[in-house]
C-alpha cells in the first residue's frame, strides 16, 4: 500500500493503516531514539510517547511535506524531553556503523576487525559523534539530522565530513602502526 494511502487511512482513524505506518518507520524511529537516548527504558518510553503523539497529531499532517521529516520532528521533540536529556558520556553507546571510503559496503566484521573504533568514536567532539551516529546508525540524511539536532544543514554536513575524516585518519594510523609492529616482530624472530 502506498504511504499516502496509509496516512489518509490513519488520519481517518484506521488503526490498520496506522500499524502499517508504524511498521514502515519502526526501525528509523528506534535507531534515531537510541542515538539520542542511551538508556533502553527511557528510549522505549520515548518511542511509545512519540507514536502516541504521532497518532494524536496525524490529523494535522497536511501532506505538503515529507512524512518522514514530520515524524522525525516529533521524535526529536520527544527525545529532548527534560527527563531524557543525555550527558556527554551517555552518547558512548554501541554504534553499528561501517566507516571506510565505501559507504555501500557495510557489515559487522568491521567491528570485530577494528576493536579501537569505540575509543576513536569517543574521542570525537560530541556534536560530530552524535551527527555521525544519526547518519550511520539511524540512517538519517544530513537535512533530517539538522532537524533532529536543531542545527543548520551546512553545520551538520561539516560535522559529518570532519567526523568521517577523523575516524578514517585514526583507523589508517592504527593500521600503519599495527603493520610496523608486525614487521618489527617478524624481524626480531628471524
Amino acid at each position: 500500500m502506498e504511504e499516502r494511502q496509509l496516512i489518509d487511512g490513519a488520519q481517518h482513524g484506521d488503526l490498520d493503516s496506522f500499524r502499517l505506518l508504524m511498521a514502515r518507520y519502526a526501525g528509523t524511529v528506534w535507531r534515531t531514539i537510541k542515538v539520542l537516548i542511551e538508556d533502553p527504558a527511557l528510549a522505549e518510553d520515548a518511542a511509545q510517547e512519540s507514536w502516541v503523539e504521532v497518532w494524536k497529531k496525524l490529523p494535522d499532517f497536511d501532506g505538503n511535506g515529507s512524512f518522514r521529516r514530520w515524524l522525525l520532528a516529533i521524535i526529536a521533540h520527544r527525545s529532548r524531553h527534560p527527563t531524557r536529556r543525555q550527558t556527554h558520556a551517555a552518547l558512548n553507546s554501541d554504534l553499528k556503523l561501517y566507516l571506510t571510503g565505501d559507504q555501500d559496503h557495510k557489515d559487522q566484521s568491521f567491528f570485530t576487525s577494528n576493536p579501537n573504533l569505540g575509543t576513536i568514536l569517543t574521542s570525537l567532539p560530541i556534536e560530530q559523534r552524535c551527527a555521525l551516529k544519526l547518519h550511520c546508525y539511524a540512517g538519517l540524511t544530513p537535512d533530517e539530522i539538522a532537524l533532529v539536532l536543531r542545527l543548520p544543514p551546512g553545520t551538520v554536513t561539516s560535522q559529518l565530513q570532519h567526523a568521517m575524516y577523523d575516524v578514517r585518519s585514526h583507523l589508517e594510523k592504527n593500521h600503519t602502526t599495527r603493520r610496523l609492529l608486525e614487521h618489527y616482530s617478524e624481524r626480531n624472530h628471524e
